[in-house]
């Protein structure tokens, strides 16, 4: 799911850098992949598409941000389901219902007989 999100987010931030770019649709689509994607088309073509570059790794680092706060809310979801609806410890002092609760006196010594 992150690795969509990531995708998601860095696609949207290159994207309008490269409707500038005078390169057709299917390489436009082979540069919104990835970073590496779009490194390696410039690589091929040369320095008509150098513009690519900064703006590739501005959108891959803003996309590497996005998919960071979603990570940190998805385990902050996690977090908080784990503590409301997972069965806790009990105290060591409860006593569950229908129990007798434990004796707090000395034991009587009835049978006990004093020697005199």
């Amino acid at each position: 799911m992150l690795g969509s999100i990531l995708a998601a987010s860095y696609r949207s931030g290159i994207d309008p850098t490269l409707k500038k770019l005078p390169v057709t649709a299917a390489v436009r689509g082979q540069m919104e992949k990835s970073i590496e994607a779009t490194q390696a088309v410039v690589g091929k073509v040369g320095s008509s598409l150098q513009s690519a570059i900064p703006a590739g790794n501005h959108a891959f680092i803003h996309a590497m941000h996005v998919t960071s706060l979603f990570s940190a809310a998805f385990a902050l979801a996690g977090t908080f389901v784990a503590f409301k609806f997972l069965p806790g410890r009990r105290p060591v002092d409860a006593v569950p219902a229908g129990t007798a609760t434990p004796q707090t006196e000395a034991p009587a010594l009835d049978h006990v007989m004093a020697s005199e």
